[in-house]
């Protein structure tokens, strides 16, 4: 789990750190991000994707190059689809730069995740100037004792030979620094081998200990917000559903997937919606494949009806586009989910958090605008708020950070909308007449 997370020069966040551990230094299970609109809560999540996009640039490189010249051979709109994809979802590292570096800061750009893992701490640390990487390190358990597994910067690269264990291969690996560092990480050259090569030839090379790292950053998933038109979903692992919920295409070796997600998806939405009767797949079969398409029976005027379930409303398909990610964070793996509540009533929210917060075995950070969750059985350490002083610089509190402002029979929500821990909106008065006045010719 995600125990601290250190911010420079990221977007709006020129100086941030935020720590995710509770008062026993444990990583909590349930972080709740408040702010105003604008504030910076979206930045902040999106420092746990660009992380994932750093790993993912030689891989994702070479894959485009490969689609690319399959296409110079024969136009096929299914790649031209794929090739916009993967454009929208995966940046190389000069774009992921000037995405996320802060507007005109001449100073570098700097990302440490701390965690935990099975009670054993590190932190991985990414340092850039304007188009490369300067620094990058890892610092984890290696056999008893806490140390480097690598520490590179553009002077001087060390492997410790207890991680990179086979010393033909740690050639091999200074040789790809040399070749690749700088626009790619080093966990990108080690996710691309774990790609382009057998995974137990790479895996009998690498100790247990760094695996074990790799497959945490591989693992989490998240949801995040970029503009008004991108939405980055990454679900991470695999569960026993499908992973295109309300329609697509699968084997027919793997209906099985079908009636699980079939059964759970009922479960689920007949208990949140009371119109809602029954949910099922329509399934049309071949010799090799089955194509299916989500529906549910609803009570529309006193009827039963069948519905597709893509015409349901836009925080109800939110719901189902969130279910791995809830999955995972009950599973066992970290979730992150920028703006859960979007287009969901605040009482439908307040019943999925407050449930989930006594099912969560891994960790759920999400940013929310419902304060309803402040009166309910949310631990108060669970309460976060960006706040913005009068020059723009911004810190990431806790609740329990204002102690001295917060007693036990006080309303939480109700201090938070009187600003007393602040990150709400600045309330002015707006004027329309005024405004439409400067609207017209002079």
């Amino acid at each position: 789990m995600f125990t601290n997370i250190e911010l420079k020069n990221y977007k709006s966040l020129v100086d941030i750190n935020v720590n995710f551990t509770d008062s026993k230094k444990q990583p909590k299970k349930l972080v709740l991000l408040y702010g105003e609109n604008g504030g910076g809560k979206s930045n902040l999540v999106s420092a746990f994707s660009t992380l994932i996009d750093m790993i993912k640039t030689l891989e994702v490189r070479e894959f485009i190059a490969s689609v690319v010249e399959e296409m110079n051979e024969e136009v096929n709109i299914e790649r031209i689809k794929l090739l916009q994809k993967l454009r929208n979802n995966y940046r190389d590292l000069e774009t992921i730069i000037q995405q996320t570096h802060t507007c005109n800061s001449e100073e570098n750009m700097v990302l440490k995740y701390s965690f935990n893992i099975d009670g054993k701490e590190g932190y991985y640390y990414i340092e850039t100037d304007n188009d490369s990487i300067v620094k990058e390190e890892l610092y984890y358990v290696i056999n008893k004792n806490k140390g480097y597994h690598f520490q590179i910067t553009k002077d001087k690269s060390i492997l410790n030979p207890n991680i990179f264990k086979n010393k033909i291969y740690n050639e091999e690996l200074y040789d790809k620094i040399e070749k690749f560092w700088g626009k790619h990480t080093f966990l990108s050259i080690i996710n691309y081998e774990l790609v382009e090569k057998n995974k137990s030839y790479v895996h009998e090379r690498l100790s247990p200990r760094f695996l074990e790292v790799f497959k945490f950053f591989s693992n989490f998933c998240f949801r995040v917000n970029e503009g008004t038109t991108n939405i980055r979903i990454r679900s991470g692992i695999e569960y026993n559903v499908l992973d295109e919920l309300l329609e697509g295409q699968i084997s027919s070796t793997k209906e099985y997937l079908l009636k699980i997600s079939e059964r759970f998806l009922n479960q689920f939405f007949t208990q949140l919606y009371a119109d809602i009767k029954n949910v099922y797949y329509v399934k049309k079969k071949d010799e090799e494949n089955i194509k299916y398409d989500l529906w549910c029976k609803k009570l529309i005027g006193n009827k039963i009806r069948d519905i597709k379930f893509r015409n349901e409303s836009t925080g109800t398909l939110q719901l189902l586009e969130l279910i791995p990610l809830i999955l995972a964070s009950i599973g066992g793996n970290v979730a992150i989910i920028d703006e859960f509540d979007t287009g969901i009533h605040d009482l439908l929210v307040t019943n999925i958090v407050t449930a989930l917060n006594d099912s969560i075995d891994g960790q759920l950070i999400m940013t929310t605008h419902n304060t309803l969750l402040m009166e309910n059985q949310i631990p108060k350490d669970s309460l976060y708020f960006i706040v913005t002083d009068s020059d723009g610089n911004k810190e990431i509190p806790c609740l329990t950070d204002y102690e001295r402002r917060t007693y036990p029979r006080n309303n939480i929500r109700d201090l938070y909308l009187k600003g007393m821990y602040e990150g709400i909106p600045s309330m002015m008065d707006i004027d329309f007449e005024d405004i439409l006045e400067t609207m017209k010719d002079n």
